[in-house]
């Protein structure tokens, strides 16, 4: 699971740990990717991994460390890399939209593979989220994070 960033001057969204001029683009928005199935063996750990990089980033950090990060007012997952999502994860997932939803945090999935998404869709997540945080990019979900904030 990694961090992602803008590549100034361009649309493309690469890791801030593998890319020193990658930036996050927007304040308060984690862009979050995963780059593996997700299966009951590596998804328990996923709420603590999850909290970790949206309150201390990709550095190493002591657990007394205060956060360096401000909390998340947007979460987005990106899942092109996640082919398969098994029952065990799913559960996870809806457990991340009920906790995340709850502190007020919009959440949205971008490249979400088709069983996956027919996972969420069963276990109710779509419902809880509605169609419109399943969008196709993460330049889509900033257009409208943006379009949200010119709005105010």
């Amino acid at each position: 699971m990694s961090i992602l960033g803008r590549v100034p001057g361009t649309d493309k969204w690469k890791p801030l740990s593998e890319n020193p001029d990658a930036e996050e683009a927007v304040p308060g928005v984690l862009i979050v990717r995963i780059r593996e199935n997700l299966d009951f063996a590596n998804t328990t750990q996923l709420k603590e991994r999850l909290r970790r990089l949206e309150l201390y980033g990709m550095a190493l950090h002591h657990p007394a460390d205060l956060p360096h990060r401000q909390q998340a007012a947007v979460l987005v997952f990106h899942m092109a890399d996640v082919e398969t999502c098994d029952a065990s994860a799913t559960q996870i997932f809806l457990e991340l939209v009920q906790t995340y939803r709850g502190r007020g945090v919009t959440l949205y999935f971008v490249h979400l593979c088709d069983q996956p998404m027919r996972m969420f869709t069963k276990a109710g997540i779509s419902e809880i989220l509605g169609e419109e945080a399943f969008q196709a990019s993460i330049g889509t979900v900033i257009q409208r994070i943006e379009g949200v904030d010119m709005a105010r």
